[in-house]
């Protein structure tokens, strides 16, 4: 085996061994350090954000949820329920500012 496993690999692996989580409705939640755009895509690509995704985001002090392109910018005090409808949500790490503001 080699020492290195590729992304596609390890991302192949993942979809076939939680496929079945996937249908059955369970929500899952992905933690990670990497760069919120980083982040989103690897999200994308393992199927774990299968709609439209909003990244809170602070912007001249003002707080937002915007698109990974930011052609979207939907209001902070969008209702959770709202939100969680129709997009799948990004926190970065810079969010911890805004919570404990």
């Amino acid at each position: 085996m080699q020492p290195f496993t590729s992304f596609c690999e390890l991302a192949s692996t993942y979809v076939r061994k939680n496929a079945s989580s996937l249908s059955l409705c369970v929500q899952v939640v992905m933690l990670t350090g990497d760069n919120p755009l980083t982040a989103c895509h690897v999200a994308k690509e393992l199927k774990i954000a299968t709609r439209k995704v909003l990244v809170l985001t602070a912007r001249q002090d003002q707080w937002a949820w915007q698109s990974v392109g930011g052609s979207r910018t939907v209001a902070i005090d969008t209702p959770p329920a709202e939100l969680g409808s129709t997009y799948d949500l990004c926190l970065a790490g810079e969010v911890r500012v805004y919570y404990k503001g």
